[in-house]
């Protein structure tokens, strides 16, 4: 049956700039509904709301949520009902063209891959898609190879067969490269990729050799990883794997990249639903999944909101010559996914030095009419009560500021008791390096000064090329001086058969106008480490002073993936030195326990308050029936390394229903009374007017627990 779309595009930004532009935040904020966070709306519901638009207030566009469809349409001429090579509409390059674009409109695409599709001539299936999807959209085509080395589109058709990629917006860059090792026979088959002006992320499109027997699988597979590698951190990746979930050949992505329908998003979602129909005399109907949609992790998990399957446009008759006309548009259906787009970035620190912390957003006005990217960095100061409303603190006026290639992380880093934001900022590349920089708002008692870079690769001879999507940076004080550093976990990718991670630091430094670093230097790199092979994609680093010696820590969340029927996940630490870090160390390990790396948000802070950082992690246990389920677990920090986790809140205790995924973390002494407590800034999707609603709930500890989540802000404006 049809399934309805279920993702929405989310902006908090665009929520704070509606919700001040209409003068409501300019007392509290409005009062908390009663309970937990409501489930996101449902798949009806939603099929019945307009998507947001994707401007905001101010009439600048933001980057898309992209919508991500992939189908093989099996688009090349040939075969009769009753044959084995038969396909519904093979002939009719219109027919199929028509349900591609109906099927970009029905799900508000902006990504459609295709597989078996015939292009680069009058008349192709691209050609005729280019004229049915009309301006805005870019078309592109990668040919393949049959085995005897032929690539023109048989049967009358026009083009060359390939894989295609259409995308709503400009292409500024192609790569196609053909991904069947060597040998056997001339067939090729490429995976394709494009950049589009203003998304970060390289789109991507690919077709696996059918044959499960076929020994070069394995290394087309492999192929297909390492075309991708190099934008490993910013990608989408869909096709026709001719795989099913959870087969070993297909583990090398599976295990780097997140899948779209490996969970369920909402209620009677299905997981891993069929995309491919296959009817023989001898076995009837067979209902697989060979279509995939893989995507790179973030910070907060997974990248999607939703996953469907557009079974109407399958055609599931019976393959005989009597069985009457099909019922879809090709053996496989449509499957489409739904990525977000972090709508902000937020660190917490007492960012006005009355004792209390306070949550900074930096959000994104998408781009001007001449080009610029716009952002603002809002303040919501700790009342120790709750929060104030959000207080628009810096914009980037005439200057170009591109939140999405900012990494937040928050301290004290000119010591003088005030917190200060410090970004990591992509620059991209230049020539052949990376450029990155560092940049600093201070901290004062009104809000924050005006950013100032404090650190250049360009201008770094130890470090000219530095890889923004490679570095995972977290700030505390490390040399137990009174002031911050800056530490990242950086990705140097695989070296003669391991994976190799470094780790960096920038220690803060006194200057002349306040806040300074030297330049970072190369504290620990995995190669010359006993545990020499470190997989950078797997680690989620955290930094706090776990044994109470004065100088922070830093603790990494390692995701050792799936043994048997289990999840395992270790908890790693470099403990502070005088002159730098010792080696890492484990200190907890899953073991015969499961425990889901991929369901975990990692936050620390001193929980207790008795003078050492703590871990806390909001976890992601699915969907119990109709309700959402998470829970906080902490693991207490000692003096010789943690003690094991201990679950402190579960909504389902309370009967209530919690979206991990529309969860952001953080922690910080909200109340000033000595012990850190848990923030989440959590997405309830789109208000009934269309616009995003955003809600600020805080978990305050007790020292031995934390009181039930409360409600201290809701961006929510009347209907």
């Amino acid at each position: 049956m049809k399934r309805t779309a279920k993702g929405r595009r989310t902006a908090l930004g665009a929520s704070l700039l509606c919700a001040l532009y209409a003068g409501v935040l300019a007392g509290p904020a409005a009062a908390a509904p009663e309970g937990l966070p409501a489930p996101p709306v449902t798949r009806a519901a939603a099929a019945a709301q307009p998507r947001t638009s994707p401007a905001s207030t101010t009439g600048l566009l933001t980057e898309p949520q992209l919508r991500v469809v992939s189908w093989n349409i099996c688009g090349e001429a040939g075969g009769v009902r009753g044959e084995a090579g038969f396909c519904a509409y093979r002939n009719e390059p219109q027919q199929k063209v028509d349900q591609i674009a109906r099927v970009a409109a029905e799900h508000d695409a902006d990504v459609i891959m295709l597989q078996e599709v015939c292009g680069q001539a009058p008349g192709s299936h691209m050609e005729r898609l280019r004229a049915a999807l009309g301006a805005g959209w870019s078309i592109e085509h990668a040919k393949g190879a049959r085995p005897d080395g032929t690539t023109y589109c048989r049967g009358g058709l026009s083009g060359e067969l390939g894989v295609g990629i259409a995308v709503k917006g400009r292409v500024t860059e192609v790569s196609a490269v053909n991904t069947v090792p060597a040998g056997g026979d001339g067939q090729t088959l490429p995976v394709l990729c494009v950049r589009v002006e203003g998304w970060s992320s390289r789109v991507c499109t690919t077709h696996i050799l059918a044959d499960p027997s076929d020994p070069r699988r394995a290394g087309q597979i492999q192929n297909v990883k390492n075309a991708i590698w190099a934008d490993r951190n910013r990608v989408v990746l869909g096709g026709d794997f001719n795989m099913f979930p959870g087969s070993p050949g297909l583990q090398p992505i599976a295990e780097a990249f997140d899948e779209c329908d490996s969970r369920a998003y909402g209620d009677g979602d299905e997981v891993n639903e069929p995309t491919h129909h296959n009817w023989t005399a001898q076995a009837g109907h067979v209902l697989r999944k060979r279509d995939h949609i893989f995507a790179s992790w973030t910070e907060s998990g997974t990248p999607f909101t939703a996953c469907d399957v557009d079974r109407s446009r399958m055609d599931t008759t019976e393959n005989r010559p009597d069985s009457g006309p099909p019922d879809g548009y090709s053996d496989h259906a449509p499957i489409i996914g739904y990525l977000k787009a972090a709508p902000h970035a937020e660190a917490a620190g007492d960012f006005n030095g009355d004792g209390k912390a306070d949550l900074a957003v930096l959000s994104g006005q998408g781009r001007s009419p001449d080009g610029r990217n716009q952002s603002s960095l809002w303040l919501l100061y700790g009342t120790g009560s709750g929060f104030t409303a959000p207080r628009r603190v810096w914009d980037s006026g005439t200057d170009s500021w591109n939140w999405t290639a900012s990494a937040l992380t928050a301290g004290d880093f000119d010591g003088d008791g005030k917190a200060d934001l410090g970004v990591l900022y992509d620059y991209g590349r230049t020539a052949d390096r990376g450029r990155t920089g560092l940049w600093t708002f201070k901290g004062t008692a009104q809000g924050v000064e005006a950013p100032r870079e404090v650190w250049d690769s360009q201008n770094d001879t130890t470090n000219p090329d530095w890889d923004w999507s490679a570095s995972k940076p977290v700030a505390a004080d490390f040399d137990g001086d009174g002031r911050t550093d800056v530490g990242v976990l950086y990705d140097y990718g695989s070296s003669g058969g391991s994976n190799r991670t470094g780790l960096r630091v920038f220690t803060s430094a006194r200057t002349g106008t306040g806040i300074g670093f030297k330049n970072p230097r190369l504290v620990w790199d995995s190669l010359q480490d006993p545990v020499r092979s470190w997989n950078w994609a797997a680690s989620k680093p955290v930094a706090g002073d776990f044994d109470g010696d004065g100088k922070a820590d830093l603790g990494v969340l390692y995701n050792y993936g799936r043994t048997a029927d289990r999840n395992r996940t270790g908890l790693w630490t470099f403990t502070a030195t005088a002159s730098g870090f010792g080696r890492p160390r484990q200190v907890w390990d899953s073991g015969t326990d499961s425990w889901n790396w991929a369901a975990s948000k990692p936050v620390t802070g001193d929980f207790d308050g008795d003078g050492k950082a703590d871990l806390g992690v909001l976890y992601d246990y699915g969907r119990t029936a109709d309700r959402g389920r998470t829970g906080l677990w902490t693991f207490s920090g000692t003096a010789s390394g943690f003690g094991g986790p201990r679950k402190v809140w579960d909504s389902a205790d309370a009967g209530d229903s919690w979206n991990w995924a529309a969860s952001t973390p953080t922690a910080g002494d909200f109340n000033g009374d000595g012990r850190t407590d848990v923030g989440v800034m959590y997405d309830y999707a789109n208000a009934p007017n269309g616009v995003n609603r955003t809600g600020l709930w805080t978990f305050t500890s007790r020292g031995t627990h934390f009181d039930a989540p409360q409600q201290n802000w809701d961006s929510s404006l009347p209907g």
